[in-house]
C-alpha cells in the first residue's frame, strides 16, 4: 500500500469517525431535549391547573447552560411563557421545583400578567400614535414574601410585580419633531397618571433617522433606535419636563 492509498484511508477512516460522532451527539442532544420537554410538562401539571401546550425549546449556552421551553395555555395560543430548566447548582432556594439534579422555574404568572397590562397600555398607545407598539415587562418583588398564584387576578397579581412600560413609537425624533413628540410623550404619561399601574419605569423609542455613523439614512424606518427614559414619570407635567428629558438623554 503507498503513501497515497494510506492517506486516502486515513481520510475515509476520519470521516467515519466524525460521522459516527456528530450521530451520537445528535441522538443525545434530542434525548435531553425530549427529556427537558418532558420536565418541563410534568412542572407545569404539578404547579398549575391550567392545562398548557407545548411549542418550542431552545437550548441556552451563552449564559447558564440549560433548556427554555416555551407554551401557552390550550385557551389562550396568544399567551406564550417559558419554563427555564437548568443545571441545580445548591442554591435554588429561589426556585420552585428541583428535578434529577435541574433547577426549574417559570414565567407563567409574570407574562400573564404582562400580557393582560399590554392590551390596556397599548390601547393607551393608540390613542396618540397610529403604529406603535408596546410591551410590558413584569418581574418578581423579591420583597415580598408571599407569590402569586394562578386563581388571582390580573389587579391582585400586579402587588407581587415590577414592572415596566415599553412603547415603540415608530416615530422620527429630530429637532423639527421633538415638539410634538413631546407633547405626545406628555400624553401617554398623563393616561398613566391617570391610571391605577405604578410602572418603574416608561421607556419610548423613537426612530433616529441616522446611521451609525451619524448620517442620514433613506429609509427612515430601518434607521436605529434611540431610547427615551422616564423613571420620574409622576412627576412630569409639562412639555418643558418632557424636553429637557430628551436633551439630557
Amino acid at each position: 500500500m503507498n503513501i497515497k492509498q494510506r492517506i486516502l484511508k486515513f481520510v475515509k477512516l476520519l470521516m467515519l469517525i466524525v460521522a459516527i460522532t456528530s450521530t451520537a451527539i445528535y441522538f443525545y442532544s434530542k434525548y435531553k431535549e425530549r427529556k427537558a420537554i418532558y420536565l418541563a410538562q410534568e412542572y407545569l401539571s404539578s404547579k398549575y391547573m391550567q392545562e398548557m401546550q407545548y411549542r418550542d425549546i431552545t437550548f441556552l449556552w451563552l449564559y447558564d447552560v440549560g433548556y427554555r421551553v416555551s407554551f401557552n395555555p390550550v385557551n389562550n395560543l396568544d399567551l406564550i411563557f417559558f419554563v427555564n430548566i437548568s443545571a441545580d447548582t445548591g442554591n435554588s432556594q429561589n426556585e420552585s421545583y428541583v428535578r434529577d439534579g435541574f433547577a426549574i422555574s417559570d414565567t407563567y404568572l409574570s407574562d400573564t400578567y404582562s400580557f393582560y397590562t399590554n392590551k390596556v397600555v397599548e390601547g393607551m398607545a393608540d390613542t396618540i400614535w397610529e403604529n406603535s407598539k408596546t410591551y410590558v415587562i413584569a418581574f418578581s418583588d423579591r420583597s415580598r414574601n408571599e407569590k402569586p398564584h394562578e386563581l388571582m387576578t390580573v389587579e391582585e397579581m400586579e402587588f407581587y410585580f415590577n414592572y415596566k412600560f415599553h412603547i415603540t413609537t415608530n416615530r422620527l425624533l429630530n429637532n423639527q419633531s421633538k415638539n410634538e413628540e413631546a407633547y405626545r410623550v406628555l400624553m401617554m404619561i398623563q393616561q398613566v397618571q391617570a391610571s391605577r399601574y405604578q410602572p418603574e419605569e416608561i421607556l419610548f423609542y423613537y426612530l433616529t433617522g441616522k446611521d451609525a455613523s451619524k448620517e442620514n439614512v433613506r429609509d427612515i424606518e430601518t434607521s436605529p433606535e434611540r431610547m427615551i427614559s422616564f423613571d420620574n414619570w409622576m412627576e412630569i407635567t409639562t412639555i418643558e419636563q418632557v424636553i429637557a428629558e430628551i436633551d439630557k438623554q
